[in-house]
């Protein structure tokens, strides 16, 4: 099933570098090309090198899109920018439901600067935007984030696990938490461990890459593997 996947992928990709080189597509179902002019803008986090080397991916369609190459950092490697970004989903988010303007409070900041975001950008727009949907103080609190190093607000998921003769034995906090809100710290912590690289995030939790990935896309959680 692999190797008729890969068949595919690589039809699909000779057929994108013809398009891109003869600046001609054709349409399904028609039978004349018509020309196109367009500048193609690929994003990926995928290592096309190593897949070039696989023999997945097609090396001439590799150099013919490699022309400018612009290498953009992991969210937790690029400093204050998350500031910049916090504040712009806040912003953004408060006006898309009418909401007064919200700003960020010192030790939210720290916070922001410290949390390792294994989701991303993704995740901090979606952090922004819960805040501004369920909690109704003016200014931001490092507490009103979900999930983090360092400060964790009453909403944080507090589990402690450790092995004996064993056996997992878990400890749970006192006023409960939602099971959901328990996968999703797990899934974050294991890619935390594994330096947001999924399969061996999938080998910690002893599970299946695929069953990794199914479970991220089910709580919204990406990662900046390369």
């Amino acid at each position: 099933m692999r190797q008729q996947e890969c068949g595919r992928a690589l039809d699909l990709q000779a057929k994108l570098l013809t398009a891109i080189d003869e600046k001609r597509v054709r349409r399904i179902g028609a039978r004349q090309g018509v020309n196109v002019d367009v500048q193609i803008i690929a994003a990926t986090h995928e290592d096309l090198r190593r897949k070039v080397r696989e023999g997945s991916f097609r090396e001439d369609l590799f150099h013919r899109l490699n022309v400018v190459s612009v290498v953009i950092p992991a969210l937790r490697d690029r400093g204050s920018d998350v500031l910049v970004l916090a504040e712009h989903f806040l912003r953004a988010s408060c006006s898309e439901y009418g909401i007064p303007r919200r700003v960020l409070s010192d030790d939210a900041m720290q916070w922001l600067l410290k949390y390792r975001w294994p989701g991303n950008v993704r995740e901090l727009r979606n952090q922004m935007e819960r805040i501004v949907l369920l909690v109704d103080d003016d200014v931001v609190l490092a507490e009103h984030f979900t999930a983090g190093e360092g400060e964790s607000g009453p909403k944080s998921v507090r589990v402690k696990a450790t092995a004996e003769a064993g056996a997992l034995q878990v400890s749970l906090p006192p006023e409960g938490v939602p099971l959901a809100d328990l996968e999703c710290a797990i899934l974050r912590e294991a890619l935390k461990n594994s330096e947001g690289n999924v399969s061996r995030a999938a080998r910690y939790l002893r599970i299946s890459r695929q069953t990794f990935m199914y479970r991220m896309k089910k709580h919204g959680i990406e990662s900046d593997e390369k």
